[in-house]
C-alpha cells in the first residue's frame, strides 16, 4: 500500500544560455572557463493539494494486498481478495472413481535468498510486506465463491471489460459466499491465527496417505520427528493452507461436476472461484503481505481406480496416484482468472482532518499520498512561474518535482514506499515512464 505523507513540493529549473561566437576558433581552445554553457537553478513553488480518491477499480491487478495492516497516520485497512480458478489442463484423465488424500494452496511471498546452510535449509528476507511480526496475527479465511466475475459489462451490451471496485464485496461478493470455512485445518496458523513468517516451506515423502516414510518407501514408525523425514521438495516463504478435502471432493468428482471438467468454460461456471477474508483477532493488530496469485498453485491430491480387462476379459482394477493441479489468479497471460482487490479504510482522525466535506485538502496544506481507495495528490505549476523561461526563449536543460517527506510523521510507519506514480490529470494519460514499467496494466 503506497502511503507518503508530505510537504509543499518545489519544482526545480536548471536553466542553460547559450550564446553563437562569430569568429573562427579552433578545436580545443578556451573550452575550460568559457561561458557558452552557464547553467542557472531556479526554484518555482507550486500549488498542490490532496483529494480523496473515493473507491477505486481493482480487478485483475498483477498483485494485490492480503492482510490488515494499522497505520498510525493513516488507519486500518484490510485487504480481501476473490478469484476465478481454472483447471490446469482441460479436460483431463481421472479415472472411474477418484478419492481426495490431500488439498493444499500455497502462494509465495515477495522474497530474496540471503542464505543455503550445508543440509540444504534456507533463510530469507521477505519483501513486500507490512507490519511484519510473527505477533501480529489476524484470521484467515478462505470461502467458495459464488459470485460470477464476468469478462465483458453487460450494461455496454458485453463490448468493454467488466470493471470491479474496492468496495464491491459487501454488495456483490458477500450475499453468494459459500457458507463452508475451506482452510479448515486444525493447526490454526493457517486460519484463525495466521501470520506471515519468512520460513521457507519443506514438503516431505509420504506413502500417499499422509504418512511420512523413509528413503525406501516405509512408513516412518516415528511419525513427529522432523529430522527422519525425507525432503521432497522445498519452497520459498508463502502462504500455505491446507484446503477440505470433503467440499473438494464433491465439486471436482461429485455428481454435479460430471462433465464440467471438459473446458475452463463449463468449470469457471460450475466453480466460481475462492474468497480470501480477513479479520482482526484484536483491533488494529495485523500484517500485510502484496501477493502475485499468479505464482500460486492449488495441488489436489488423490488416489484414481480404473476399471479395465485383460486379453482374456478378466477384469482388472489400476490404482494410481494423481494431481489434479488447479490455477488463480491474473496475470495477463495463460491464466486469466477474473479477480478483484476487495480493500476495507478505517482512516485515522488525522488523515480525515485534513479533508474538507468534498474530500478536499487546502492548497499549501501538507501532502497526504495513498494507494488503494485512499488519497492523491493534484499539483499545478502557476503559469506566471514559467512566463521569464517561456518569453526569453531559455533552454530548460532538466527539471526536478521534490518533495520533502514529513520525517516525524512516517517515523511510526515501518515500511517506507519505494515509489510514486506521476500522472497527467489535464491530458488523463500517464507520463511515459508508466508505460516503461512492467508492472503497468490495462483495463483487461
Amino acid at each position: 500500500m503506497k502511503k507518503y505523507f508530505l510537504n509543499t513540493a518545489i519544482f526545480i529549473l536548471l536553466v542553460g544560455t547559450v550564446s553563437c561566437d562569430k569568429d573562427f576558433n579552433t578545436i580545443g581552445s578556451e573550452v575550460i572557463g568559457g561561458n557558452n554553457f552557464d547553467f542557472e537553478k531556479a526554484d518555482i513553488s507550486v500549488d498542490a493539494f490532496s483529494k480523496k480518491t473515493g473507491v477505486v477499480q481493482s480487478n485483475n491487478l498483477p498483485v494485490n494486498h492480503l492482510g490488515v495492516y494499522n497505520d498510525p497516520a493513516f488507519g486500518i485497512t484490510k485487504a480481501h481478495y476473490v478469484s476465478q480458478i481454472t483447471l490446469a489442463t482441460a479436460n483431463p484423465t481421472i479415472g472411474d472413481t477418484q478419492v481426495i488424500d490431500s488439498v493444499y494452496l500455497y502462494v509465495p511471498y515477495f522474497s530474496t535468498l540471503k542464505e543455503t546452510a550445508t543440509d540444504g535449509s534456507r533463510t530469507f528476507e521477505l519483501d513486500s510486506v507490512y507490519g511484519y511480526d510473527e505477533s501480529a496475527k489476524f484470521r484467515l479465511h478462505v470461502y467458495e465463491n459464488g459470485y460470477y466475475i464476468r469478462d465483458f459489462d453487460p450494461a455496454d451490451n458485453f463490448e468493454s471489460a467488466q470493471k470491479y471496485y474496492t468496495d464491491d464485496k459487501s454488495s456483490k461478493i458477500d450475499p453468494f459466499k459459500g457458507s463452508e470455512l475451506l482452510n479448515n485445518s486444525a493447526n490454526i496458523s493457517q486460519n484463525e491465527a495466521f501470520f506471515i513468517e519468512n520460513k521457507e516451506i519443506v514438503i516431505y515423502e509420504t506413502n500417499g496417505s499422509g504418512l511420512y516414510v523413509d528413503a525406501d518407501g516405509l512408513v516412518l514408525t516415528d511419525q513427529v520427528s522432523v529430522s527422519l523425514r525425507i525432503v521432497k521438495e522445498r519452497k520459498t516463504p508463502g502462504i500455505w493452507l491446507d484446503l477440505k478435502n470433503s467440499y473438494f471432493q464433491d465439486k471436482l468428482f461429485g455428481a454435479a461436476a460430471s462433465g464440467k471438467l471438459v473446458s475452463n468454460t463449463l468449470f469457471k461456471d460450475h466453480f466460481k472461484g475462492l474468497l480470501f477474508e480477513v479479520e482482526e483477532i484484536m483491533p488494529g493488530v495485523g500484517s500485510m503481505a502484496t501477493l502475485d496469485f499468479s505464482k500460486a498453485e492449488i495441488k489436489v491430491l488423490y488416489k484414481a481406480t480404473t476399471n479395465t480387462t485383460d486379453a482374456n476379459g478378466a477384469p482388472v482394477v489400476t490404482v494410481t496416484n494423481n494431481t489434479l493441479t488447479l490455477n488463480i489468479g491474473h496475470n495477463g497471460g495463460a491464466k486469466k482468472n477474473n479477480s478483484i482487490n476487495l480493500i476495507e479504510n478505517t482512516f485515522s482522525s488525522d488523515f480525515n482532518a485534513n479533508f474538507d466535506t468534498n474530500g478536499q485538502s487546502a492548497v499549501g496544506a501538507d501532502l497526504w499520498v495513498k494507494g488503494g481507495n485512499g488519497s492523491v495528490v493534484y499539483i499545478d505549476i502557476p503559469t506566471a512561474g514559467l512566463s521569464e523561461f517561456i518569453d526569453n526563449g531559455y533552454l530548460i536543460n532538466e527539471a526536478n518535482l521534490v518533495f520533502h517527506i514529513n520525517t516525524t510523521e512516517m517515523a511510526s510507519n515501518i515500511i517506507e514506499p519505494e515509489r510514486i506514480y506521476l500522472f497527467d490529470a489535464t491530458n488523463n494519460t500517464p507520463l511515459i515512464d508508466y508505460y516503461a514499467d512492467p508492472t503497468a496494466v490495462s483495463d483487461s
